[in-house]
């Protein structure tokens, strides 16, 4: 699962690397708001997307909110959309059909559960933990290159004020992720 990721490149290197078209990204937001380094659901980010046969680059909500929903906070629990079942499941299903993104990403974050035995420098939480306790180790996962990832991802549109949201399509762990998460998100090739 993609719970945190990484979106460190100014809307302006990202419209040079995905060939965007029109940049709806106000120019009133500099190019140093970015990077962020903590991207969490409910943030506004980037999306690549096809308007009328023009590729733009838009800020869109992460947690995608069907059109059916009776409440916005169902995208919370929306982030990331199984590629194994987005075109059947009704979350997603109409944004799989008609809504395709791309998720701009310098990097993501994955936690790999250890034993706290096998931890190079144990480390307390609230109190002590017993021996042989799992904890979380976070990696970040980025391209050796710099560059950065196009993840799939949907949007849709949602209510009276039209509010536009995303998730993410997640897939089984490649070799290199599987030690570490069984899921990843879809990385598309250039």
């Amino acid at each position: 699962m993609c719970g945190r990721y990484v979106q460190a490149s100014s809307p302006t290197l990202l419209a040079a690397h995905f060939g965007i078209e029109e940049i709806r990204i106000p120019e009133t937001e500099p190019d140093d708001a970015y990077p962020r380094y903590n991207v969490a659901p409910r943030a506004e980010m980037p999306i690549v997307a096809v308007s009328k046969d023009v590729r733009v680059l838009d800020r869109v909500r992460w947690g995608l909110v069907p059109f059916w929903a009776k409440d916005a906070k169902i995208g919370d629990r929306q982030i990331n959309a199984r590629a194994e079942s987005v075109a059947t499941k009704p979350a997603f299903r109409r944004a799989f059909e008609k809504r395709r993104c791309i998720v701009p990403a310098d990097g993501f974050y994955e936690w790999q559960a250890i034993d706290r035995a096998d931890a190079a420098e144990p480390r307390t939480q609230r109190g002590s933990q017993a021996r042989g306790a799992k904890q979380k180790q976070p990696w970040f996962i980025h391209r050796t290159d710099g560059e950065p990832f196009a993840f799939a991802g949907l949007w849709e549109r949602w209510g009276d004020d039209d509010l536009r949201t995303f998730a993410i399509i997640t897939t089984d762990a490649n070799d290199a992720l599987t030690p570490i998460h069984h899921r990843m998100p879809v990385v598309l090739p250039e």
